[in-house]
């Protein structure tokens, strides 16, 4: 009986010890959706001199904290130390007929108190990096990265057109898109054969021509692997923007964040 027990237990860590050994899929494709706690702040200025209102969209306007995210990335393995992985998400937020309960200036708008308002705020984010694997052994992947994203944020505001009185044609819309190149680092852990854990994040503060801003991204989580090709994930992110805009299209500030667990299906080839 314990010779039977003995084989079992060596054939199973010889089993554990082989699948340990695999390499990494040479392709991860991820699709899934995230929760977010969303907080915006912007402020549209006329020109240097005239100013417009600092408006939080969650607190005048009424936007909703939260929202779902669509989320979609890739992971190729370009080599057993060179990796580019590619993300794309996207959130799209608006209210109607918003009471507002103070003037607020949006550009050349001013929209006073007890007006009815819709808005909107529309946002994409499309990223890539480049990663370099210093430790890259079949069960840990950890080095340096470089991050190139681009960030799309349209807003807007006008008077509702049920207002008595109003036509609704006063209004007021404005977007930048914003390129970001950012330093950071990722862990990859594969402690069992079935279990994958994933750490990454990076971080700017830089001039990027018309735009002078911070960004910060951060995630955490981890998969478990049904077989070699397919799983699932949950991760918790963080993403933080903090820019001031020149543009013609857009003049003025903005702070945009989101944050909160992604849910994901995860596909190795």
């Amino acid at each position: 009986m314990r010779l039977g027990f003995a084989l079992v237990a060596i054939i199973l860590l010889a089993s554990a010890t082989s699948a340990q050994a695999q390499d990494w899929p040479r392709l991860n494709l991820f699709a899934g959706g995230q929760i977010a706690d969303i907080g915006t702040n912007v402020k549209l200025d006329v020109s240097t001199v005239v100013l417009g209102s600092e408006i939080d969209l969650e607190r005048d306007l009424g936007f909703n904290e939260s929202a779902g995210v669509v989320w979609l990335s890739g992971l190729l393995r370009v080599s057993r130390r060179n990796h580019l992985q590619v993300v794309w998400t996207r959130v799209d937020r608006d209210v109607i007929q918003r009471r507002l309960q103070r003037d607020i200036r949006f550009g050349q708008e001013t929209f006073t108190a007890s007006a009815e308002v819709d808005a909107f705020l529309d946002t994409w984010i499309i990223g890539g990096s480049y990663r370099f694997a210093i430790v890259a052994t079949p069960t840990m992947e950890l080095g340096p990265l470089i991050g190139l994203g681009a960030i799309n944020l349209s807003t807007g505001i006008a008077l509702s057109a049920s207002v008595s009185g109003a036509d609704g044609n006063i209004e007021r819309d404005a977007s930048f898109t914003a390129p970001a190149v950012y330093p950071g680092a990722f862990l990859n852990l594969r402690p069992h054969p079935r279990l994958v854990i994933r750490v990454s994040g990076g971080y700017v503060s830089a001039d990027f021509g018309d735009i002078d801003g911070e960004i910060a991204q951060a995630q955490a989580g981890a998969e478990f692997m049904f077989t070699r090709m397919i799983g699932v994930g949950g991760s918790y992110s963080y993403n933080r923007l903090a820019v001031g805009v020149e543009d013609d299209d857009f003049r003025g500030d903005l702070h945009y964040s989101f944050n909160g667990p992604h849910i994901y299906v995860v596909l190795g080839f």
